[in-house]
């Protein structure tokens, strides 16, 4: 089978590629040290670059382009498809966001309020108003998985 490493569609695509891989390594690009285990070469090769590299081996060539008619793909196209985020049971992903979402705000309301002010559900009000309308947006549109995986993101950078 004729088949070369592709990291990155176009040979141009490499640098932002070495990038990639020093913001996963830690490193910068610039680091005369840094591990280089990507080359120029690996991107994804026209046919006709293909068959001059194996031209030496046609059956090579031939039994790629058979695995690649065997193989079927559909794409649904203008379709988000995320991850289900594993919530408690019982709890739909709106309802655990909104749990998730006024425990954060419970926390961040104690910094910035004396909780045991006469006037703390006045001061509290906007907060959990515009809380409430955050959340009904992210709901609508069907995002709060999404948002639960991107907070768990954060959680673990931090």
């Amino acid at each position: 089978v004729a088949s070369n490493d592709v990291r990155f569609l176009q040979a141009d695509d490499f640098e932002a590629h070495e990038a990639r891989v020093c913001i996963n390594q830690s490193c910068v690009l610039t680091d005369p040290n840094r591990p280089r285990s990507y080359s120029e070469q690996q991107y994804l090769r026209t046919p006709e670059e293909m068959a001059e590299l194996f031209a030496d081996l046609p059956q090579a060539l031939e039994n790629s382009v058979e695995i690649a008619i065997r193989c079927n793909l559909e794409l649904e196209l203008g379709h988000s498809v995320l991850p289900d985020f594993p919530v408690p049971e019982g709890l739909s992903t709106a309802e655990y966001l909104e749990q998730v979402s006024q425990t954060g705000l419970e926390k961040r309301l104690v910094q910035l309020f004396d909780t045991r002010a006469p006037d703390f559900a006045q001061q509290r009000e906007p907060y959990d108003e515009r809380l409430a309308i955050e959340l009904g947006v992210i709901n609508q549109m069907g995002f709060p998985g999404y948002f639960l995986i991107v907070a768990d993101f954060i959680q673990w950078a931090r």
